[in-house]
């Protein structure tokens, strides 16, 4: 029973993590995405343990505890490369909440930031479906969004906590 559940954690965690990196599925934080990679590596080596090294349920116990600590220790040097961070909700779909284009910012060290335009679908708490639209404002112009499908907002939402001036 416990092969399975550890079995079953692994690859969940393992396929969305594929997901985050190949499709435009994207987990929305760092954070999100290192609890994962703590969980892949957990679940899969004390299933590894338990199936074909035959540990016991204590050796097992201490391996996935000390895994996780270990792999949490290190989650922020293994995940880096700073989050997106919205920083205006331009437009909101009319017919669906969740949908909205975004403005976004990266911070990938000091005294720079990447910006993108971005359709985002929120599918769950975390969870969004991503289409890069562009890299500055201007590249949507308001030619390019229906009007019907589409209301502007302009909500600055400064996630990073940016001052301007």
């Amino acid at each position: 029973m416990i092969n399975k559940l550890l079995l079953t954690a692994f690859l969940a965690t393992t396929t969305l993590l594929l997901l985050d990196e190949l499709t435009p599925l994207e987990l929305n934080s760092l954070q999100l995405s290192a609890w994962f990679c703590v969980a892949v590596a957990a679940c899969g080596i004390t299933y590894f343990g338990r199936a074909f090294l035959r540990w016991s349920n204590r050796k097992s116990v201490v391996a996935f505890v000390a895994l996780a600590t270990i792999s949490t220790l290190l989650r922020y040097g293994l995940v880096w490369g700073g989050d997106w961070a919205t920083d205006t909700i331009m437009y909101q779909n009319r017919q669906s909440a969740n949908r909205t284009i975004e403005s976004q910012l990266q911070n990938p060290g000091p005294g720079s930031y990447n910006r993108r335009i971005i359709d985002k679908f929120k599918l769950m708490p975390g969870i969004s479906w991503v289409k890069v639209l562009g890299k500055y404002p201007l590249d949507i112009s308001k030619s390019t969004i229906d009007a019907s499908d589409w209301k502007q907002v302009d909500i600055e939402v400064n996630e990073l906590g940016l001052k301007y001036p």
